[in-house]
């Protein structure tokens, strides 16, 4: 593996300069960037994340940072982001392969509608009537191909629930491949995603901080099954349905632990959890392990019959 296991790309978009509206106008976006640089520095903070920004720009230290600007050198076009995403998922030297790869994008979502087929697209700032952006169908079937075992992809654009539309061909959990995976979107694949009131954030994005800031649970850590539970009961009654798959082994994603490695720290807990068991409390998930592969063979059972 590589020198640094745990690798992020976070994207946030707020130019669209050749998209239009003819009764709202320009559809550029204030939350975004934002967004992107907000996730980047918790991810940082507590979670020992490489991140990779875009759109980027270089502090007076020569450091990677996000890129504020409104002119064309703070455009995320097609092919940036599209080569990026492939050197996350799929880099080109073995050796460079994280063990846990987490993907970020903040901006507009689209859905088209082609000879009855719905295909989702994350929108890049080159948007135009015949260049939509990075297609949901070649995201997947790169995760598909992709050696990362953890694979993190997190969405906070509209229609992003189609992003989860899996089959029963392009979900790798039933090839014999061990890859868990953490998948999250702010909406379902027919619902826009929404800001909150003040403009700072989108509304799953400001959840998002609220739930992988580690100090904010009494373990002190975030996995992907403490994440989900706490999204879906803070957004349970917001103006949107946010979608969450996990699949495979828990992934820790933050904790407060600084000084020890990730993973370290459940080490010296008893996992004797009692009776707590009974309350089927997924933050235990942490502690409770294996018959993976047949829990995933159950759950497709139940999915196709």
């Amino acid at each position: 593996m590589g020198r640094n296991s745990r690798k992020a790309l976070v994207v946030g978009i707020n130019r669209y300069p050749w998209l239009k509206e003819k009764e709202l106008g320009d559809l550029n976006l204030e939350a975004p960037v934002k967004d992107a640089e907000a996730i980047a520095n918790i991810l940082e903070k507590y979670g020992k994340f490489q991140v990779e920004h875009l759109p980027k720009d270089y502090d007076e230290e020569n450091r990677e940072i996000f890129n504020h600007n409104k002119g064309l050198e703070s455009l995320v076009k097609i092919d940036d982001l599209k080569q990026a995403i492939i050197n996350l998922f799929k880099p080109p030297l073995e050796n460079e392969t994280p063990d846990v790869a987490l993907l970020f994008f903040a901006g507009h979502g689209d859905v088209k509608i082609k000879e009855d087929v719905r295909e989702g697209f994350l929108v890049t700032s080159d948007a135009s009537n015949t260049n939509f952006g990075i297609s949901f169908t070649w995201l997947k079937k790169l995760l598909q191909d992709s050696p990362v075992q953890k694979q993190i992809v997190w969405l906070d654009c509209c229609f992003g629930g189609q992003f989860l539309s899996f089959d029963r061909e392009a979900n790798p959990d039933i090839e014999g491949k061990q890859i868990s995976r953490c998948f999250m979107t702010a909406s379902r694949s027919f619902e826009a995603a929404q800001e909150k009131w003040d403009g700072k954030h989108g509304l799953f994005t400001y959840n998002l901080l609220s739930g992988l800031n580690p100090e904010n649970h009494v373990d002190g850590w975030v996995t992907n099954h403490i994440l989900t539970k706490y999204i879906q009961e803070r957004m349970y009654q917001t103006s949107q349905a946010p979608m969450c798959y996990n699949s495979g082994k828990t992934i820790i994603l933050t904790t407060k632990s600084l000084n020890e490695p990730l993973g370290e720290r459940r080490k010296n807990v008893p996992p004797y959890r009692g009776l707590s068991y009974f309350g089927q409390q997924e933050n235990d998930g942490v502690f409770f392990h294996g018959r993976t592969g047949l829990t995933d063979k159950l759950i497709e059972q139940v999915k196709n019959h």
